[in-house]
């Protein structure tokens, strides 16, 4: 298929008309005069007039494919574009009226000789229809046939603009999909933005946390990734302008008790203005404590989580970021004690996955934790400070259970309680 521009002004050319050819992959008439869109194949030239010998008939004999395609539902869909490529070549055939009509069904001829086999089908949306296209599928032929039902997925689409700190555009940027509810992360066409820092990329229906990471080709200055969390993927979803800020150097050196250095803390920065979750990729210490991170200018929640299995405590600090970075210089993580125990239901059956939050009694004010969430087998092993805290246990929602809340547990030592049962 070709598109083709016609000008049928006969003031032209001394009466002749235009014709262009150009990207193959779709048959378009596009006048000049009219403005007038029409999918159609090359077979119809006659209906304006014009001769065969311009491209030339099907051959006689030629194959015929039909077929419908339709949406997870069942419904059809039109204005799709058909193409059927070669796998031994990689080229695409010539074909006629490769469209889907409004009803989702299609006849289309293969306007060449071609060997019995296998060759391959995509099945092409426009860029604003919300499915996903159907590529490389393997069809056999031998002759006119019908390809049955062809269904495609369903999609939504991301729209928005990419601005850094000056509200200047930023093309190249690339956009990373995580699933907020599993973790899993997924790979999109169309994940980055172009030149004007725009973008529309279609993801899969669900809820999604989508980072927004600057590249070099974007810009010389080093900009801080950007996470918006559980996003709602449905239908058209324009995001606006996401701003990417410039990092500033944030260091510092992690030690224990004893001034030994603490590998694989753990940092994270939250903006203490607006509650946003900084990225930090890179932000473990190395073998020597020592971290290095990219945060913007500006005040900051920072929380050090020590490794898994560590008997050290996590810490909060607030700071404020200038425009020339921070060295936090040294940090000495506490001590800790071990509040352990195993989260069970009414039935004696354990709950993973229950999340655990300590406030200190006298205060109500929660202190930081670390692998504070139940494993597989129900069972929990937490490391604070001493001290007298009510200890709330939350289940995820999936469990249909109620959180609970033993107030005034005094921990001065290794603390095991036990069976804790869920209501």
């Amino acid at each position: 298929m070709v598109v083709l521009i016609v000008d049928l002004n006969p003031e032209l050319l001394n009466g002749k008309f235009v014709l262009l050819f150009f990207l193959p992959k779709s048959e378009r008439f596009l006048f000049s005069r009219s403005a007038v869109l029409l999918f159609v194949s090359v077979w119809v030239f006659s209906s304006f007039g014009l001769n065969g010998d311009l491209w030339g008939q099907c051959p006689p004999g030629s194959w015929i494919l039909t077929g419908q395609v339709v949406d997870e539902a069942g419904n059809g869909i039109g204005g799709l574009d058909l193409d059927l490529n070669d796998p031994a070549t990689g080229l695409p055939l010539i074909l006629a009226g490769d469209f889907s009509l409004p009803d989702g069904s299609f006849s289309f001829t293969i306007c060449q000789t071609v060997t019995p086999g296998t060759y391959l089908l995509d099945v092409n949306p426009d860029p604003d229809q919300l499915f996903f296209p159907l590529e490389g599928t393997s069809v056999v032929l031998n002759g006119s046939n019908s390809l049955g039902l062809l269904v495609l997925e369903s999609a939504a689409i991301f729209q928005g603009r990419v601005v850094g700190e000056n509200f200047e555009v930023l093309p190249f940027v690339d956009l990373d999909f995580t699933d907020s509810l599993t973790g899993v992360a997924s790979q999109f066409s169309g994940d980055f933005t172009i030149a004007d820092g725009s973008f529309s990329t279609k993801v899969s229906p669900g809820f999604w946390d989508v980072q927004f990471t600057a590249s070099p080709a974007s810009t010389t200055l080093q900009m801080v990734p950007r996470e918006l969390r559980d996003t709602l993927a449905s239908g058209f979803i324009d995001l606006g302008d996401i701003r990417l800020r410039q990092g500033r150097n944030l260091t510092g050196t992690v030690l224990n008790p004893s001034g030994a250095a603490v590998a694989n803390v753990d940092l994270d920065a939250r903006d203490l203005l607006t509650g946003e979750k900084i990225v930090t990729p890179g932000d473990n210490t190395n073998s020597l404590g020592v971290f290095q991170v990219l945060v913007p200018e500006g005040d900051f929640e920072i929380e050090l989580e020590p490794p898994a299995a560590s008997t050290l405590v996590p810490q909060l600090i607030n700071i404020s970021v200038p425009v020339g970075g921070l060295d936090m210089g040294t940090i000495n993580l506490a001590e800790g004690v071990a509040v352990s125990g195993t989260v069970v239901d009414g039935n004696q059956v354990v709950v993973p996955g229950t999340d655990l939050d300590f406030l200190i009694s006298a205060t109500g004010i929660e202190i930081p934790t670390a692998q504070d969430n139940a494993n597989s087998s129900g069972v929990f092993s937490v490391q604070v400070v001493p001290d007298t805290y009510d200890i709330a246990f939350r289940p995820t929602f999936a469990t249909g259970l109620a959180p609970l809340v033993i107030p005034g547990v005094s921990v001065v030592s290794n603390t095991n309680l036990g069976m804790v049962t869920l209501p």
